[in-house]
């Protein structure tokens, strides 16, 4: 079993995988195995990558069938590699060479005395361009919101940290992979975050450990929405009569992940009463429900209102 993994999905990632690679190699710490399955890619990826990982023994190329999606091919790895510790990584992006250093550092701060609790710690990232021209310093800060919001209530709604600004324990893994069917998880950084808000530890790293490069291609995109966009576009949907169907949408997903989070174990008896009530929900008056979200702190940092219109 490894020490470190890094866990790397990729699919039709030419353009930049290379430089990803180059960041990951120029790290201060080195002790970690770099794990990378791609998804099928139709160019020329696998090549540039089995090329690029010739003769370096701590990158492996995991050849087995595709997932078909990103949140699927990094479960699939979860699954396959065996690791006291688990990082992520995204095919476009650039990390600060300090990055595993400074998560490594953290979790073993966090978990000296707390070996067997699930535990992650996330970082923010730098906002980029194709070439690397900051755009933002703070990828959380451009999304609109707050780095510091990691209870589960908050978290089911707003997710602040993105998968490839984590490092989490085996402990945390391991409950992570305790669902009944993924289909109800929107991605696995979301997942990871909730699972580890009803169970362990989440521990923040304010500051960027990695350049994220906005592009048309991001599966989860960086978007900047100010007040007044917000409702231009929510009037917008009022008219088209599109409002009140993306809200329920929105609102059956956090009743899915609440649904998936009931097989997870050492979910203590106060945020199995939430999840049950959470779940229960389509049964209550708009009232209720808008009351539930207040009493339970589901907000968010930005625009509340309109979220607790939708529910």
């Amino acid at each position: 079993m490894d020490k470190y993994a890094v866990l790397l999905a990729t699919y039709n990632g030419e353009k930049y995988i290379e430089e990803l690679l180059d960041s990951i190699e120029r790290q201060t710490r080195k002790d970690f195995v770099c794990y990378i399955h791609d998804d099928g890619s139709s160019d020329k990826t696998v090549s540039v990558i089995k090329k690029w990982i010739k003769g370096k023994n701590n990158f492996k190329l995991l050849e087995y069938e595709s997932k078909k999606g990103a949140k699927n091919n990094f479960f699939s790895m979860l699954k396959k590699v065996e690791s006291e510790y688990y990082m992520f990584a995204d095919q476009d992006d650039v990390w600060c060479e300090d990055k595993v250093e400074k998560l490594i550092n953290r979790i073993e701060i966090v978990t000296k005395d707390r070996k067997k609790t699930p535990c992650a710690v996330h970082s923010d990232m730098y906002v980029v361009d194709d070439d690397l021209n900051v755009l933002s310093n703070s990828f959380i800060k451009y999304i609109g919101r707050d780095i510091y919001r990691n209870k589960l209530p908050q978290l089911l709604i707003d997710n602040p940290a993105a998968g490839c600004t984590m490092i989490i324990n085996k402990a945390l893994r391991d409950r992570s992979l305790e669902y009944n069917d993924a289909i109800d998880i929107p991605m696995h950084d979301q997942w990871i975050m909730c699972v580890a808000a009803a169970t362990g530890i989440i521990n923040v790293i304010d500051e960027p450990l990695l350049y994220y490069r906005q592009h048309e291609k991001n599966v989860m995109g960086a978007e900047f929405e100010g007040r007044r966009d917000k409702v231009v576009r929510n009037a917008k949907d009022m008219v088209t009569g599109e409002f009140a169907k993306k809200k329920r949408r929105f609102h059956q997903k956090e009743i899915r992940i609440a649904k998936q989070l009931m097989y997870v174990s050492g979910i203590d008896t106060k945020t199995k009463k939430f999840l049950m009530e959470l779940i229960r929900l389509n049964n209550k008056r708009k009232i209720e429900r808008m009351a539930f979200y207040r009493k339970n702190g589901m907000d968010r940092k930005k625009h509340s209102l309109w979220m607790r219109l939708w529910v």
